[in-house]
């Protein structure tokens, strides 16, 4: 049900916190309200017990609202034919404590609302209430007299003393008075700026020779590392009978490489892999009587068109029973070349068994400088 606050029933708005003239006695900080409810119809509320509450605004804005919310507290007032009186801001009643700086001569306003009614409108312009404008005592919160009837001051000094005035004239200068005890020594003043460079003294003698230092990390290898490959692919000849490396294939150019020049500083780094059958395919095994028999790969080198000749051998021994299939033949060299000649490479085999054996291989030749 909205209610409304009838403008003849409103009985004032009494600031408490002004003294009365001749009373030192301490000033409750509360204010009092009265007024008369009425419902739509204009007949008084009679129901006692409602939740009002109080806000005192700093403002109001052009739909007549409040604005600027300083101060706000709700009560169960007992209603008697419309008619309420409260007491503002007694915290002993459970209210909200009024703030000391919450009227400091600035228009304020108060807002009535009553359960969950809208707020009452328009709102209500707190004034002063009778002398209180002209209130001739002024006293603390706690009683104590602070300016008396006559308007004499007795409260603290701090903050009264006025500003400092202009400097005077200079007075004469009085006597000479006796000379004082030597002070303290003072703070060590800022260095001074710095001289002018002098002359270069003589050389001193020189100093011993310094211990050798570590040697330092080695350097990242160089680009200067040429490389060439020469690649053989699968090769096939027959190595004859006997220790001596006389066979056709091994001096044969369809053999070999193509013929490389060498550069100074070159270094041909060779691999020889391959088989040979042992003993010959379809043919019993027979020793040459050296107390074994074996087949060893060769690495063959033809020199600026020459004959190939074998650089050495490093292959694997076959002995003690006739063995069968295949065994394997391999060579590595490392063989330094002469600038300006050229040299061309073939895979061989030495074989010491009496009956020639069927081989075949592989040869990689690498250049490195």
């Amino acid at each position: 049900m909205a209610r409304k606050l009838g403008v003849l029933g409103r009985m004032g708005f009494g600031l408490g916190v002004l003294a009365v003239a001749g009373s030192a006695a301490a000033v409750p900080p509360f204010l009092s309200e009265q007024g008369r409810l009425f419902d739509d119809a204009g007949v008084p509320v009679t129901e006692t017990g409602q939740a009002i509450r109080f806000t005192i605004y700093s403002g109001v804005d052009t739909d007549g609202h409040g604005t600027g919310q300083l101060w706000a507290e709700t009560q169960s007032v007992a209603i008697d034919d419309g008619y309420f009186s409260v007491v503002l801001g007694d915290t002993s009643n459970g209210g909200t404590a009024l703030p000391d700086d919450l009227f400091d001569g600035s228009t304020r306003y108060l807002g009535i609302k009553v359960g969950s009614d809208a707020e009452m409108e328009p709102l209500q312009e707190i004034v002063s209430v009778p002398y209180a404008i002209v209130a001739q005592r002024v006293v603390s919160k706690t009683g104590t007299e602070i300016i008396d009837d006559a308007g004499v001051w007795h409260g603290s000094p701090t903050g009264l003393v006025g500003p400092i005035g202009p400097t005077g004239p200079q007075g004469p200068t009085g006597a000479t008075g006796a000379q004082g005890d030597t002070g303290a020594k003072g703070a060590t003043g800022n260095p001074g700026p710095t001289g002018p460079i002098g002359p270069n003294g003589n050389p001193g003698t020189p100093g011993a020779t310094g211990a050798t230092g570590p040697i330092g990390p080695t350097g990242p290898t160089g680009t200067g590392v040429a490389t060439h490959r020469f690649v053989i692919g699968s090769s096939s000849w027959t190595a004859t009978s006997g220790s001596a490396i006389t066979p056709a294939a091994t001096t044969s150019s369809a053999y070999a490489t193509v013929a490389y020049t060498a550069s100074a500083g070159d270094v041909a780094l060779i691999w020889q892999t391959g088989y040979c059958s042992t003993p010959s395919l379809g043919t019993a095994a027979v020793y040459n009587g050296q107390g074994g028999a074996y087949v060893f790969g060769n690495i063959m080198t033809s020199t600026n068109g020459g004959t190939f000749s074998s650089n050495g051998d490093n292959g694997y021994l076959v002995s003690g029973a006739a063995p069968g299939g295949w065994t394997p033949i391999g060579d590595t060299q490392r063989q330094a070349l002469s600038a300006g000649t050229s040299y061309r490479w073939s895979p061989g085999a030495y074989n010491s068994f009496t009956t020639d054996r069927n081989c075949f291989g592989n040869l990689l030749v690498l250049i490195v400088r």
